[in-house]
């Protein structure tokens, strides 16, 4: 079950932008720009994701669901619960977008550790191809462009480095 929390992170101080009428020895504090952030907690790792990289969250319930896209990476990760650990009718894992219903023209290749890659012919969205990683308990899914699927290994790295960047916790166990 994934808990999540959306917070503000804003200094601490006056920032109504209204001028002092008196001189003081204090520094004025500096104006930084309020950010929201979705923070949320899944296996041993606890995330903080600016909300503006998450276009779609929904937790609570069955199943949770959460899809990260941060800025100048070329794929989106996802947590799909819904899919997670359930195979797709070529007894493949199901891939969200991909493989999670009947699609007509999907090619099958596998990565370098034999994990499924999944790429669904007449596409046009940007994330044609899908892959599912695990990153710290927790399988993710993610999402690429067709023209980019001779590039899975290094989004996969990519994916997880960007994770550990926005989470505390546990490191990944394994090679």
């Amino acid at each position: 079950m994934l808990a999540f929390l959306i917070s503000s992170c804003v200094p601490d101080g006056d920032d109504s932008g209204a001028e002092k009428s008196h001189v003081s020895s204090a520094p004025e504090p500096e104006v930084v720009q309020q950010t929201a952030v979705y923070e949320f907690q899944l296996g041993n790792r606890d995330y903080t994701i600016p909300a503006e990289y998450i276009p779609s969250i929904r937790v609570g319930g069955e199943n949770d669901f959460v899809r990260i896209k941060f800025p100048e990476f070329a794929a989106e990760i996802v947590l799909d619960e819904k899919s997670a650990g359930t195979s797709d009718k070529t007894e493949r894992p199901r891939i969200f977008s991909i493989t999670d219903h009947d699609y007509p023209g999907i090619a099958y290749s596998e990565r370098a550790n034999g994990d499924a890659v999944a790429c669904r012919s007449g596409m046009v969205a940007q994330s044609g191809c899908g892959t599912i990683f695990e990153y710290a308990g927790v399988e993710w899914t993610l999402l690429f462009a067709i023209a980019r699927r001779d590039e899975v290994e290094g989004l996969v790295r990519k994916a997880t480095l960007l994770l550990e960047q926005h989470s505390e916790g546990t490191p990944q166990e394994g090679p």
